[in-house]
């Protein structure tokens, strides 16, 4: 590389990995071909011995580079990435924290970049369309998405597909112990604990592959591997379907989300729908979420007890998971919230997940305390003795578990909030959902991840917009207009 380890400082690794990524994507397009000395000084500092370092790589390597390539949804720039991130795996794999990833890669005879492009192209194109095969099949493994807004607008998609299309299957899902709470009632789901660490380095997210193929290797022990299917929705565990789960004698099938129907100005949850119908055949159907019955229980009074006759619950979703591209800031939050209330709406505001996010809801809650005198009630969990019974409030912040969340929405009139999984369980939930998308650099990306549902999903572009207020003037607009048809309704 030229630069002592010693001498590479957080502002030279970022400058460094920002040149590389320009590099690659610049190089490819004007050759096709790999720039392998900018990948490998990206990945350098993804694997620096530094961990501050090897933080900014890991940004500049996944942030900067894989999401700005996946997010383009063109099929040339998914070519990029397959041919870059196996030569990332290879690189990880020759390193001596890369052990254990070496060792199951060549279980499944995979020595060179070269082998793992050839075994994804034959997943990218197998199908299952034998309707006496697909009865044969006993058990498939579907690895997640990892973010629960992917889950929940392809994983669902996939999941309800092969129950309906393969009646037999046990379907083995690959993920934290949050997915039960989507799958409530299944009994033919089941959820084999998988953790990836978006916020780990390089080495240990591979590894959280090596997890899954010893679970998929205890699954299909001792059975007839034609009973056996791997369906991949395109999963962070896989590396976007590169990492293999299963040996070549069990059929494997990939849905290549980023270049599957280019051109078509349909969803994501649409684009899944319609590989299943390509792949197994069957009915065209949606994203769908099966709730704990406690979960529903718990939010089934927290509409009537906080919101008096006729006023309407509103529940908004200011969470981003960590992409701060994603935000338009506190003025627009504070203003949303004032203007919603002022609809009138009880507002019920999700604090979010983690530590970050909830430092914003405590700073959102002091500025809008010092603007207004609003009534304000603090709720967590699910626990049905927390809902203050005593008097109504204009704004509630909550924060529990998966299923819960999604019961709350379910109960709400009208859904919020940034573009993130709050929008595709509204979504799928049959609510009517205001979705805030404020990055306008690709269109491809909105038109994808816009939520699919039965209810009506309105977008609101912060980019055509001239200042925040005419950002929150347009949402107030759609707001208006579906809280008047609820209550027409009434």
């Amino acid at each position: 590389m030229g630069v002592a380890v010693s001498a590479v400082t957080e502002s030279k690794a970022y400058a460094m990995g920002r040149c590389a990524v320009s590099q690659l994507i610049d190089t490819f397009r004007t050759t096709e071909r790999l720039d392998e000395q900018a990948l490998e000084r990206l990945v350098h500092a993804a694997t620096h011995p530094r961990p501050a370092v090897a933080k900014v790589g890991l940004h500049c390597l996944f942030r900067l580079f894989v999401e700005h390539l996946s997010d383009s949804f063109d099929p040339a720039l998914a070519r990029l990435y397959d041919m870059s991130f196996a030569q990332v795996i290879d690189h990880c794999r020759r390193a001596s924290r890369g052990q254990g990833l070496r060792k199951t890669l060549l279980r499944f005879d995979i020595h060179s970049p070269d082998r793992m492009l050839a075994r994804k192209r034959q997943h990218d194109i197998s199908t299952l369309r034998d309707q006496l095969r697909r009865q044969m099949i006993e058990c498939c493994v579907v690895p997640s998405r990892v973010t629960l807004g992917a889950d929940i607008a392809v994983t669902t998609v996939v999941v309800h597909a092969i129950l309906q299309q393969c009646p037999k299957a046990r379907v083995l899902l690959l993920g934290d112990s949050r997915l039960a709470e989507l799958f409530y009632g299944r009994s033919r789901v089941e959820i084999l604990r998988v953790s990836y660490p978006a916020s780990g380095n390089l080495f240990e997210r591979l590894d959280s592959w090596c997890d899954a193929v010893a679970l998929v290797d205890d699954a299909f022990k001792g059975q007839d591997a034609r009973a056996c299917l791997v369906v991949d929705p395109d999963s962070r565990i896989t590396q976007l379907g590169l990492l293999p789960l299963a040996p070549k004698s069990t059929l494997n099938l990939h849905f290549a989300s980023r270049s599957f129907m280019v051109g078509g100005e349909t969803h994501l949850s649409t684009l899944s729908g319609l590989w299943l119908r390509e792949r197994l055949g069957g009915d065209l159907r949606g994203p769908r979420i099966d709730l704990p019955t406690a979960s529903r229980a718990f939010a089934a009074p927290v509409q009537s007890r906080l919101c008096p006759p006729g006023r309407p619950l509103v529940s908004v979703s200011l969470g981003v998971g960590g992409n701060d591209a994603k935000r338009l800031g506190l003025d627009f939050e504070l203003l949303l919230l004032q203007r919603l209330m002022a609809v009138p709406a009880t507002v019920l505001l999700f604090r979010g997940t983690g530590a970050e996010e909830n430092a914003r809801t405590a700073q959102l809650m002091a500025a809008l305390r010092a603007t207004t005198s609003p009534r304000i009630a603090v709720l967590s969990g699910q626990d049905p003795s927390c809902i203050p019974v005593e008097s109504h409030c204009d704004l509630v912040t909550w924060q529990g578990p998966v299923g819960a969340y999604c019961a709350l929405i379910e109960r709400s009139q009208l859904h919020i909030g940034y573009d993130s999984c709050g929008q595709h369980a509204a979504a799928a939930l049959g609510v009517p959902t205001i979705d805030i998308f404020a990055d306008g650099t690709n269109p491809a990306l909105e038109t994808r991840w816009t939520p699919a549902g039965r209810a009506g999903v309105h977008v609101v572009r912060s980019y055509d917009q001239v200042d925040v207020r005419s950002v929150v003037d347009r949402a107030l607009l759609f707001t208006e207009r579906e809280l008047t048809r609820w209550l027409q309704r009434q």
